[in-house]
């Protein structure tokens, strides 16, 4: 899947219920920080700041590692916002 169709696929969701969760494998540390980017810009896409949650997804095995994640984005209440310094 293409950042694009990423972003669109969040987009959706968002626009639909307010919410995008989605369980997949651990990528790279760079593969995380492009689907936080996807999740932002779908987000601005629709005028809404977004929240992001990244948690480990239960397994049935327990190891040293994060094997499966659950990404969580949300549309962010106005009230939550934080002034930037």
């Amino acid at each position: 899947m293409t950042h694009d169709e990423l972003v669109q696929e969040i987009a959706e969701a968002l626009a639909e219920s307010g919410e995008y969760v989605r369980e997949m494998e651990w990528g790279s540390t760079q593969h995380m920080v492009d689907l936080h980017w996807c999740a932002h810009r779908a987000g601005r896409r629709l005028g809404m700041k977004v929240r992001v949650r990244v948690v480990e997804a239960p397994t049935l095995h327990r190891t040293d590692h994060w094997e499966r994640v659950m990404m969580t984005v949300a549309a962010r209440p106005a009230d939550l916002r934080v002034p930037l310094p």
